[in-house]
Order: structure tokens, then C-alpha cells, then sequence
């Protein structure tokens, strides 16, 4: 058996080492690898086996959790590429912060809209377009592999990461219209 603590997720999982994935061969592979992996087949095994069972088929769920989310994807792959994300470094895009603070104003007054709910579904579609954009450019930014276009993508990365928070408050908010 080889050993997928030794493997980076996209080695152990077959698949190439960029931002692209197939969605499809990415959980085909999970399945297998839950079966090759998975404790139950280790039931009357050494206790180290067991032990190491149990270690594998949680890297195999990690690995598949960060590999099919593209965010976690794409930050991964940047550190497997030499240029992990700073947290501490908060500096964004002045543009992006702008549309950005415009979309919250406008979520937490959404009850003031005359149809707050068809109110949501826009700031969805603006999200959903934005997202589309920003993984376009990473892709492009990931295969041409430069040092500066990588930098960009740690960039895009963060403008992601407001984006799916500001999707989660969306989601919340909706919640609050409706309950």
C-alpha cells in the first residue's frame, strides 16, 4: 500500500498539479480511495495498521476537501508552490474593497428593498459573476506559472475569500427575511 502521508493531495489523488480539476475523477478517486484506505478493511490488522488506517483515511478526506473547494484548492496550490498566503497582509484592490462595502450597504438595508428576497437573488448574481471572474483569472494566472502572476493569485485568493463570507451573510440575511 502506499502511503498517502507521504504525497501531496494532488498526487494522491492522480491529478494534475494545477487549479483545474475534474470534479468527476475527483470523487471517483475518493471512492476508491475510501475503499482502499478505509478502517473497516483493517478490522483484524496490527494496531499500528489500524492506527495507520485511521491516519490515511483522514488524508484522504482532507485531501479531497480542500482539493474540490476552489478556494481551498487554489491557496493550497499556492503553498505547494512556494507562495503561501499572509494572513497579517490585509491590503486589497481599492476597486474591489469599493464594490465591496456598496454590496454590504446595500445587504444590511435589503429590508428596506421593495422585494428584499429579489434584492438577495441580485447580490447573488453579482457574487456568482465575480466568482466566475476571479477563477477564470486564477486559472489563467496558474498556468502561466510566473512569479508575478502566482503574487496575483494569492490576490484573487483573498478577493475569494470576501466573496464567500459575503455569500454566507447573504445567506444569513435570507434566513432572517424568512423565519
Amino acid at each position: 500500500m502506499s502511503d498517502p502521508l507521504q504525497q501531496n493531495y494532488f498526487e494522491l489523488y492522480g491529478c494534475p498539479q494545477q487549479f483545474s480539476v475534474d470534479s468527476q475523477l475527483l470523487a471517483q478517486r475518493y471512492l476508491e480511495l475510501q475503499q482502499q484506505y478505509h478502517p473497516d478493511r483493517f478490522v483484524t490488522a496490527s494496531e499500528e495498521q489500524k492506527r495507520l488506517s485511521l491516519q490515511w483515511t483522514a488524508r484522504v478526506n482532507d485531501a479531497f476537501q480542500t482539493l474540490k473547494q476552489p478556494l481551498l484548492r487554489a491557496s493550497y496550490l499556492l503553498t505547494l508552490l512556494g507562495y503561501p498566503l499572509d494572513a497579517a497582509d490585509t491590503a486589497m484592490d481599492g476597486d474591489f474593497l469599493l464594490q465591496q462595502m456598496e454590496l454590504r450597504e446595500r445587504l444590511e438595508n435589503i429590508a428596506a428593498e421593495a422585494d428584499p428576497l429579489q434584492a438577495l437573488d441580485e447580490i447573488r448574481l453579482r457574487l456568482q459573476q465575480d466568482e466566475e471572474a476571479l477563477f477564470q483569472r486564477l486559472e489563467q494566472r496558474f498556468a502561466e506559472g510566473s512569479a508575478h502572476s502566482l503574487r496575483q493569485a494569492g490576490e484573487d485568493v483573498k478577493q475569494m475569500k470576501f466573496l464567500q463570507r459575503l455569500r454566507e451573510e447573504v445567506n444569513e440575511r435570507e434566513e432572517q427575511l424568512l423565519g
